[in-house]
């Protein structure tokens, strides 16, 4: 995926648009996609993570303040709310990359739980914060593919 970033940024492309499914529900956000339309936050994945939430804060896993600020973020209607749950702090019970449950970030839980295919969208023409976030991930992940040119 990286290789295909860089790419399509070397030969001047607008946009990248793909589905996000399975692990990419979580990845791709932390790589600067968002869900290619506001409907499609609102009605495919805020939707379904606002009931993994209720059922985190049922369960004991999230405090007063941190349940009110995640429903505030799932309940806008725009579809940069899915860059805020990404940044989240907040550590809860969720899929251990090596099977059984692990500590992860709420943000993770929320946006896996979905269970939807979803449109994403990375715009290399006017979101510098996406591209930020795309470069933050190469760097987390130690990923070092320069752009052709």
């Amino acid at each position: 995926m990286m290789n295909i970033v860089d790419l399509a940024i070397a030969c001047k492309m607008d946009r990248i648009d793909m589905e996000a499914d399975d692990l990419g529900r979580y990845i791709w956000p932390t790589m600067g996609f968002l869900p290619a339309t506001d409907e499609i936050w609102t009605k495919e994945v805020a939707r379904l993570a606002g009931k993994r939430l209720e059922r985190l804060w049922l369960g004991g896993h999230l405090t007063s303040d941190d349940h009110e600020d995640l429903r505030h973020i799932i309940g806008r209607l725009d579809r940069m709310a899915a860059r805020s749950l990404i940044v989240q702090d907040i550590m809860v019970p969720g899929p251990s990359p090596r099977g059984g449950e692990a500590r992860v970030p709420v943000g993770k839980v929320l946006l896996l739980s979905s269970r939807t295919t979803w449109n994403a969208s990375l715009d290399l023409k006017n979101d510098q914060e996406g591209l930020d976030l795309f470069e933050a991930y190469k760097r987390k992940h130690h990923v070092s593919h320069p752009a052709p040119r």
